[in-house]
């Protein structure tokens, strides 16, 4: 027969095995991933972001120009041709613009901003009437971005390649930021090129 004492150094030492068994089965069923496999899931991670932050337009309207509208949101859009070969989009929400080396102006109104674009150019604008700011993503382009009301701080900006305008009408600001990463949107410009035209603009 064991003693009190015997007993409790045995009763300790089948407590260490348990616990040293459990510790070599966690070791052995516990792989860690790869730092590869970590960056490749918060690449898709990025991914699926991205296609949530610029969705898929809901129309494609192409113009006599084949300057093609990419409505990816809307309130509003107006569309009319004017002399000299001018065009003028009135709107209210998410579109992109994709404008061929054309003659004359290429002119979009929001509530804040009045957009002249002169020959090529490719650029989003977020602006809805509901909202204090409103913003201008360009991929490449010649535009100029005037304030469409009166202000204490008038001057136009010029935006091309790679460059964001936004605009605030609280506080009367715009600015413009330059060397902007535009990868994403020009790869949803890519992607989207390929899509049908849901509707013509007769001349």
């Amino acid at each position: 027969m064991f003693g009190r004492k015997q007993k409790g150094i045995l009763s300790l030492a089948v407590v260490i095995l348990l616990i040293a068994i459990t510790g070599i089965y966690f070791l052995i069923s516990y792989r860690p991933e790869s730092h590869a496999n970590l960056e490749a899931k918060q690449e898709t991670t990025n991914i699926g972001n991205t296609e949530k932050k610029i969705p898929s337009p809901s129309e494609i309207v192409m113009l006599p120009d084949s300057t093609c509208i990419y409505v990816l949101d809307k309130e509003k859009l107006d569309m009319s041709s004017m002399p000299k070969k001018r065009f003028k989009v009135t709107m209210d929400g998410d579109i992109f613009f994709n404008i061929p080396d054309r003659p004359g102006k290429f002119t979009v109104r929001t509530r804040l901003l009045k957009l002249t674009a002169t020959g090529k150019a490719a650029f989003r604008v977020i602006a809805y009437s509901k909202d204090d700011g409103e913003e201008v993503q360009t991929l490449y382009g010649n535009i100029i971005a005037e304030k469409n009301y009166k202000s204490d701080f008038p001057a136009p900006e010029t935006l091309r390649n790679n460059n964001l305008l936004m605009i605030n009408r609280t506080i009367d600001l715009m600015e413009k930021e330059e060397n902007q990463d535009t990868r994403e949107l020009a790869q949803w410009k890519k992607t989207t090129g390929a899509l049908k035209v849901s509707r013509y603009l007769q001349p």
